[in-house]
């Protein structure tokens, strides 16, 4: 046989070293196949292990629970019937949550049948007054849970849950029914989960009583449950310390996913079912891949690795023997060729380093040098190798050992050294030249010898900009300090010195706690070593006094800036100090003159106080005795007697009126009026100026206009009060000083005034500007008439009086609302004073705004309404009537209280019109006992001469006109009373998800004339609020499909329902349940804390304010229409206390002239005397300043002794809080000194006394 070429050119040697090559692998890959089959095989049975104990640990943990079950059960039969209280007391002592951890809680469920349902809710209600059954359904059998562990917020809307309304608790409940074994449910979501991520959950259950299985067993009370989370009961079992890959699927292999993640490959895969009774779980169980590399040590790769290993070193042995030699020069040539690169490189490095670098051997010669050192030493490197180190580096002066001898000693003990520049080592130049330097000597280990590398460094520059920092520092006009990490002072400028008393030399290596005073040393340290942790520049001390130490010990106050400055010898604190003993001196007495201003002002305003009451006090009864004389009831005075008298009472009111003035300019300068916010119609602003300005124009014979530009914000909001009182004092002006022509008031809006900062709530502004057609004033008097106590001269002041405070406080209360009062020149001569104020304006819509006042109409006949005038003036009686019929109104007059409730009884009308002081019994009561009559929804509008009371609202009446009024006002009243009186009834919406309470408060509303639809779920609200107009809903927040806000937020987003108002009445308060931002016209009721009866009312009193209102014509009451109290009044014995006798005997006389019997005291210990010997008294009048016992304490002293009647403060104090003051102590009203008739008999009035 012929052999092929290539083989016959391979060498005998090599083809015997291939055989070789091939024999080695085929053993090597028989070895590792039996190998790899043992490990696999290994692997499988390991797994098989840490499944079966996951296995079991899963089911021992379930049985664990189940255990915990038996014990509660147990507890429970052993007790017969346990408390909330009790089971909790148990749950918790047992530690049941500590020992089976994975479980979220333990409960019970009570069952409950149709007909056990109200009597469980009402015996739950007494011990969860929240409590209620969700959700909610008509089932024949509940289960109901009543108590769960541990007692959590989060767990409280459990409570009341049907649990045997979900069909996965149902199988379990029943299952362990008919068992009496712990059953197990299928995966639920708890109801704490159901807002959230809905983890996989389960429950056990156990009926109570426990009984032995039977066919027809007896219905268990209830079942005691523990529910888990899969995912904690699984972490509970410590899988994690597992290599296993688990899922778990819910009843079947295909069922529910209820943990991990479902995904599992290879032949290790492992399938069981574990039993929980009535129900099943499938746990699918695969190794995780650390396990897998785990348990594959490779062992077969260790064989095929060792015999490739043998194999090739096999080879290399053959190919080492006959390439050993070429190898062998190759690298020498390799070697000599590296170290010729190497010193090339150590060459090249050495002249890119910008220092001086040196080698020197043993006996301290230079043997190279770079070309930075051959500039410094301004030489060569070819004059520097060969010379002695010493030669170019020495101490100056020399007191150290020579540097070659440094040098070699660092060679010989391999040791690197360090010479700073504290050293004194310099470089020598050849012209004589020095300059400093900073040296490192390191060892090198050559393979010839050893020798030393030193590396210099010049030290000029930094030495330069050390003398220049040196310099800045001492040039700087504060104290500086540098300090180390270790407290010692390193550096200090010469202010230190002066400022301190130390100089340099004595402060330089101390500690810096030697500037500090003793007491704040302790400290000190630590805030040091704080700010070296946090290096940041601050101020030191912030908040705090700080001060130094002198020498001498005397201390002075200090401000410390600290900044962190990086060297290269560590980092230090540099301190910057200033003295502020000088500032500090101008503080105080800043300080002290604020003290004495405050002092004054102190005193200023118990002046005007104390001045106030001693003004106040004899004026109460000049003007009451003036009142009295000048209305000369008796008839027994001349004419030229009532003119005197009325002169008397006319300058004690203009005396009066220049306290008030005195006392407003006081309360605006010290900064005690409040702004209030009023709702006001620009409409009805202008006919209240013009009926209330109109007498006075026409008695100068001038013509009086109020006009409103079309653009003017038909309603806005501002303080009433303020605004009117600045019109006010501009139109008397105005009047005042016109002696013919006009005096126009023009509102409309204006521009915001340059730099003005008005309210963030207003949004436009409004001006009302009074022209007059007056002397004008002069362009140099325009400022001056705004101060305090100016006019323009003497004669205006004597010609016509005032006291020049009009203005001042029009401007002073213009500015507390945001604006200003200006002052121009109109065409055609006179005065224009303009105010101008920022306001918020108001969209006009049905609940604000009323409608147009009606002319005379002829309208459709409203035969059909029924009005009752309840009035004693026969005139007024007769001019209402005339009018109602006029409108088609079949009214009826009744002059007396008793009279009109006996109408009522015969005719219920539709409408009333009520006057409040009848001579035989009040308005008030007259009103409630009509709505005994008539019900709560008939109108009711109250004229009177008396002031609207603050709460006229909420007494259930639409409106309140004061008298006197004119013909168009009247019309109006009537036209409304008219319309409401046949309006249908009012829509009410119910949304309550509770049946029992729906239907208990739809059957109360009902029965008071409301047209209810009563609903259980925010669906249905919904469709109710589309199909119908609503005027009022009661919302509970908490219901079956969601909260009430909800439903809010949907309502507000439409704009067709933001005008309903809404009661929320409800356990579940807005607290934990916000409601939306654009929530108005919401009142809030606690079922808890306000009954149905409270509900019924505040509808009603909703209701009552949507009426639609009359414009606002209050005017100043007519003192004639005041009637005197009736014989025989329930209301007739007044007490009179105060230290005065001449105001006991005004007091008197005017209380007697109206039938009232009178009693006095003039001390409160005299007052609480007559109250215990006069039991009928039934209304005290209480001065407040009097000797031995004051009116404060003589109110305490009653309202402890249990007296009910109503006291009445009076008081010549008049500064802010003088009111709260006296309502504080416990009085019912307050009236001001001086009293007038008008004043006192409306506080009587509003207490029903008369």
């Amino acid at each position: 046989m012929r052999t092929h070429p290539i083989v016959r050119s391979i060498p005998r040697q090599m083809l015997a070293s291939l055989a070789l090559l091939i024999t080695m692998l085929g053993g090597t890959a028989f070895l590792a196949s039996m190998v790899t089959q043992q490990e696999q095989s290994l692997m499988r049975t390991r797994f098989e292990e840490q499944a079966r104990l996951q296995q079991h640990a899963i089911a021992e943990r379930i049985q664990h629970y189940a255990q915990a079950l038996r014990g509660v059960a147990a507890h429970f039969n052993a007790r017969g019937s346990v408390s909330e209280e009790e089971f909790h007391l148990y749950v918790r002592d047992s530690g049941l949550m500590r020992d089976y951890p994975g479980l979220f809680g333990i409960g019970f469920a009570e069952r409950v049948t149709a007909t056990q349902r109200a009597a469980f809710v009402e015996r739950m209600l007494l011990l969860h007054p929240d409590f209620q059954i969700h959700p909610s359904q008509d089932a024949p059998v509940q289960s109901i849970i009543t108590m769960i562990h541990p007692p959590r917020v989060d767990y409280l809307p459990s409570l009341g849950f049907d649990a045997y309304g979900e069909p996965n608790r149902r199988r379990a409940m029943d299952f362990t029914a008919t068992t009496g074994k712990v059953a197990a449910s299928a995966s639920i979501v708890l109801l704490l989960d159901q807002r959230h991520a809905q983890t996989p959950s389960f429950m056990l259950y156990l009926a109570y009583p426990t009984q032995p299985a039977s066919d027809h067993p007896a219905q268990p009370q209830g079942w005691l449950y523990v529910g888990s989370r899969v995912r904690e009961l699984v972490a509970a079992t410590s899988i994690s310390s597992r290599p296993i890959r688990l899922s778990i699927h819910d009843g079947t292999r295909d069922g529910k996913l209820i943990y991990g993640t479902g995904q599992h490959s290879g032949p290790l895969t492992i399938e069981h079912t574990l039993d929980l009774g009535g129900h099943q779980w499938i746990l699918v169980m695969s190794p995780t891949a650390p396990f897998l590399a785990s348990q594959m040590p490779g062992r077969a790769h260790w064989i095929w690795g060792a015999g490739l290993l043998m194999t090739l070193l096999t080879m290399g042995i053959v190919a080492q023997r006959a390439n050993a030699r070429q190898l062998e020069m190759r690298l020498i040539t390799d070697r000599t060729l590296e170290s010729q690169q190497r010193e090339t490189r150590f060459r090249h490095t050495l002249e890119a380093i910008p220092y001086a670098l040196l080698t020197m051997d043993r006996n301290g010669c230079i043997t190279t040098a770079n070309s930075t050192a051959a500039e410094w030493f301004e030489t060569s490197t070819s004059k520097l190798v060969g010379q002695s180190i010493d030669q170019v580096l020495a101490t100056r002066p020399p007191t150290t050992a020579p540097l070659s001898q440094l040098a070699s000693r660092c060679a010989a003990t391999n040791t690197p050294q360090h010479l700073g520049a504290e050293q004194g080592f310099v470089g020598l130049r050849p012209g004589g030249g020095e300059f400093p330097v900073e040296i490192q000597l390191t060892p090198l280990a050559l393979d010839d010898a050893t020798a030393t590398l030193c590396s210099v460094v010049d030290l000029s520059i930094r030495k330069r900009l050390e003398d220049r920092f040196r310099q800045v520092v001492k040039s700087i006009p504060s104290a500086i300090l540098m300090v180390n990490p270790q407290g010692q002072i390193e550096l200090v400028n010469p202010i230190v010195e002066r400022w301190f008393g130390y100089p340099d030399n004595e402060l330089l290596g101390q500690p810096v706690e030697r500037l500090i005073p003793t007491r704040f040393r302790a400290h000190h340290a630590g805030y040091r070593e704080a700010f070296f942790r946090e290096r940041d520049a601050r101020p030191m001390g912030a908040g705090r006094d700080l001060f130094g130490l002198r020498k001498d010990g005397s201390e002075f106050p200090i401000e410390i800036g600290l900044n962190p400055m990086s060297t290269d010898e560590g980092v230090f604190v540099l301190c910057l100090i200033n003295d502020i003993s000088s500032r500090k001196a101008t503080e105080q007495r800043l300080r002290q003159q604020t003290e004495q201003l405050e002092q004054a002002s102190r005193y200023k305003s118990e002046f005007l106080a104390n001045m106030s009451h001693e003004l106040r006090t004899p004026l109460n009864s000049i003007l009451i005795l003036a009142e009295q004389l000048r209305d000369n009831r008796q008839g027994n005075l001349t004419n030229k007697q009532v003119e005197h008298a009325d002169i008397i009472f006319r300058s004690g009111s203009e005396l009066l009126s220049l306290i008030n003035d005195i006392l407003d300019l006081s309360k605006i300068e010290a900064g005690r009026v409040t702004v209030e916010q009023d709702l006001i119609s620009a409409q009805d602003l202008a006919h209240h100026l013009l009926s209330a300005f109109r007498p006075l124009a026409e008695r100068q014979s001038l013509h009086l206009t109020v006009t409103v530009q079309p653009d003017t914000p038909a309603l806005f909001i501002t303080d009433n009060k303020r605004l009117q009182q600045v019109i006010k004092n501009l139109t008397v002006n105005a009047i005042k000083f016109t002696d013919q022509g006009q005096v126009s008031i023009e509102i409309h809006p204006a521009a915001p005034p340059p730099k003005s900062s008005p309210p963030p709530d207003a949004d436009t502004w409004l001006a009302v500007a009074v022209t007059d057609t007056g002397p004008g004033i002069p362009p140099d008097k325009r400022e001056e008439i705004f101060e305090a106590f100016r006019q323009l001269d003497n004669s205006t002041s004597r010609s016509f009086g005032g006291t020049g405070l009009g203005l001042t406080i029009s401007r002073q209360l213009a500015k507390l609302l945001g604006g200003d009062v200006q002052l121009t020149d109109p065409p055609g001569g006179g005065s224009c004073f303009t105010v101008s104020v920022p306001v918020q304006s108001v969209k006009p819509h049905s609940q604000l705004m009323p409608p147009p006042l009606p002319e005379p109409p002829a309208q459709r006949p409203l035969a059909h309404n029924k009005l009752l005038v309840i009035e004693d003036d026969a005139a007024l009686a007769h001019i209402i009537l005339s009018a109602a019929q006029a409108l088609g109104l079949q009214a009826s007059v009744a002059s007396s209280g008793a009279l009109a409730l006996d109408l009522a009884r015969q005719t219920p009308p539709s409408a009333v019109l009520l006057d409040l002081l009848l001579p035989d019994m009040s308005g008030w009561r007259v009103l409630r006992a009509l709505r005994d009559i008539i019900g709560p929804t008939v109108p009711v509008q109250v004229i009177s001469c008396l002031d609207r009371p603050d709460d006229w609202r909420e007494r259930g009446i639409c409106n309140y006109l004061v008298k006197p009024f004119d013909q168009q006002a009247l019309l109006h009243v009537l036209q409304q009373l008219g319309a409401n009186g046949v309006a249908d009834r009012w829509q009410v919406l119910l949304v309550e998800d509770n049946l029992i309470e729906r239907e208990h408060y739809a059957q109360m509303l009902d029965q008071t004339d409301f047209h209810v639809s009563a609903v259980g779920s925010i669906e249905e609200a919904k469709q109710v609020l589309q199909s119908r107009a609503i005027d009022v809903m009661i919302l509970d927040l908490h219901l079956s499909d969601g909260f009430g806000s909800e439903l809010l937020a949907w309502m507000y987003d439409q704009q067709s329902y933001q005008h309903i108002h809404v009661v929320i009445y409800s356990g579940c308060l807005p607290t934990t349940t916000p409601l939306p931002k654009q929530a108005q016209h919401v009142v809030t009721l606690s079922k808890q804390q306000h009954s149905p009866d409270t509900l019924q009312n505040t509808i009603q009193l909703l209701l009552a304010d949507m009426l639609p209102t009359s414009p606002g014509l209050a005017q100043p009451p007519n003192d004639d229409m005041l009637p005197a109290p009736a014989e025989g009044s329930d209301w007739k014995t007044v007490l009179v206390v105060d230290d005065d006798i001449r105001n006991i005997y005004a007091m008197n006389s005017l209380l007697e002239t109206r039938q009232f019997n009178v009693l006095t005291a003039d001390n409160g210990e005299a007052a609480i005397q007559q109250v215990a010997e006069h039991h009928h008294i039934d209304v005290v009048l209480m001065d407040m300043a009097m000797p031995v016992m004051d009116g404060y304490t003589a109110i305490r002293r009653l309202r402890d002794a249990d007296f009910k009647k109503p006291i009445i403060a009076v008081t010549a104090y008049a500064m802010q809080g003088d009111r709260e003051k006296c309502l504080a102590a416990g009085a019912d009203d307050y009236l001001a000194k001086p009293i007038n008739q008008q004043s006192l008999f409306k506080a009587l009035a509003r207490w029903q006394i008369g």
